[in-house]
């Protein structure tokens, strides 16, 4: 009762900006000014933040109204943000996506009726997108972490700031927002749109690291499935093991990865292109000659799709024939878009069915096959999903034929 009452007491007075001892800094803290000193101060004294909900409640707050203070507490607090395999480091970062959270989607830095330089404006922007102590070097040092749970708090992180960072794209490309500004133009805010990207790719982790996660997830599945097949040999030759489902922690990890290599594809486009990789190899496991794999669950299903729709085409070699040690797992010599394509007519969930069929449609766009008759294609795919099963095979391999030619 009393720790309500002083917690309740202490909201009125540290979060009221009409009543309270704080002030708000336009600035956010960006000119250096030594503002709300006593608040920051207060703050250092919270150790339990990160373990107390009432203290987490008011840490929170105080930052939500004083957000000139975010850098200034995340250089001072005694909390290590270092990835470590303790729930220490968890429970740390669980504040920080709190107090983030609570900041408002589109800074308040947009909202100045005086012109700011771009380079201050960028600073001002990133001080409510990406906390001071994430960089590079700490997600780096997460995902390399031989942790499922701590790769994955990295990634939820990562995806947490990519999301509130692309709410900050999408408000600055919306050329109707900027017609009425007398501060700033569509033109001004395509330019800084373009330094916020480049600063945001100063912080994230190379899209290598980010790859290496899912290989190596791939890497432990054929490891075990390895062991699975040692174990069958020794066994009567009838006996069949059907592959073992992912736990939830791993589809988890998967999801959230997948998540972020989109969204890397909308905030950060040009580090998508300059990454020299094809994303096609991100299938294998997923879909195989029969179609979709049965213990691969929908959730995983849906997101590698949607990488594969949301990602140029040109960072997928759709119709390259699988080579090296990998190539059994998804169908031996077959393109991937014939895997596709198998995947497309044995689906029986109607919205992957529905996303396969638009990816499908992208591909043999992008081949110049269907360039003049696109209601041809319609009716190829229309058919194919008709066609009896026993004559699907032979459709599939000739607009897989086609295409090749006319991509080589």
């Amino acid at each position: 009762m009393v720790r309500e009452l002083v917690h309740t007491f202490l909201m009125d007075l540290c979060c009221s900006l009409k009543h309270g001892i704080n002030f708000y800094d336009a600035s956010l803290g960006t000119l250096g000014r030594g503002g709300n000193l006593t608040l920051l101060h207060f703050l250092l004294g919270l150790k339990t933040a990160a373990d107390d909900e009432l203290v987490a409640e008011l840490v929170v707050n105080i930052l939500k109204v004083c957000p000139d203070l975010l850098n200034k507490y995340f250089k001072e607090v005694t909390f290590s943000f270092l990835p470590r395999v303790k729930s220490t480091w968890s429970n740390n970062i669980k504040l920080l996506n709190k107090i983030y959270e609570a900041q408002p989607d589109i800074s308040r830095a947009f909202q100045t009726r005086e012109f700011i330089p771009l380079p201050r404006l960028l600073a001002m922007v990133m001080v409510t997108t990406v906390p001071l102590v994430c960089n590079k070097i700490m997600f780096t040092q997460a995902l390399n972490l031989d942790s499922k749970s701590v790769k994955h708090t990295a990634l939820s992180l990562i995806s947490v700031i990519l999301k509130r960072a692309l709410k900050t794209v999408d408000h600055c490309l919306d050329k109707e927002t900027w017609q009425g500004s007398s501060v700033y133009s569509a033109e001004v805010m395509e330019e800084f749109v373009r330094l916020f990207r480049e600063a945001l790719s100063k912080i994230l982790p190379d899209l290598n690291t980010i790859v290496w996660v899912w290989q190596s997830l791939r890497k432990q599945d054929t490891k075990q499935d390895d062991e699975k097949g040692k174990k069958r040999d020794n066994q009567t030759p009838t006996f069949c093991v059907t592959p073992e489902c992912d736990d939830a922690e791993t589809i988890l990890l998967k999801a959230v990865l997948l998540q972020v290599i989109c969204l890397y594809q909308k905030v950060v486009p040009h580090v998508v292109m300059q990454y020299n990789f094809d994303f096609s190899k991100l299938l294998k496991g997923i879909i195989s000659e029969q179609g979709l794999r049965d213990e691969v669950p929908p959730i995983l299903q849906h997101h590698i799709l949607k990488v594969a729709l949301e990602l140029p085409a040109s960072k997928f070699l759709w119709l390259k024939a699988q080579e090296g040690p990998d190539a059994e797992i998804i169908g031996g010599e077959r393109s991937v878009f014939y895997l596709l394509m198998k995947m497309f007519v044995t689906s029986s969930h109607l919205q992957l069915k529905s996303s396969t069929k638009l990816l499908v449609i992208k591909i043999l766009r992008d081949t110049g096959v269907f360039e003049h008759t696109w209601k041809e294609l319609e009716l190829w795919l229309e058919h194919l999903d008709y066609t009896p099963e026993e004559k699907r095979e032979t459709v599939i391999q000739f607009l897989e034929r086609v295409s090749t030619y006319f991509q080589c």
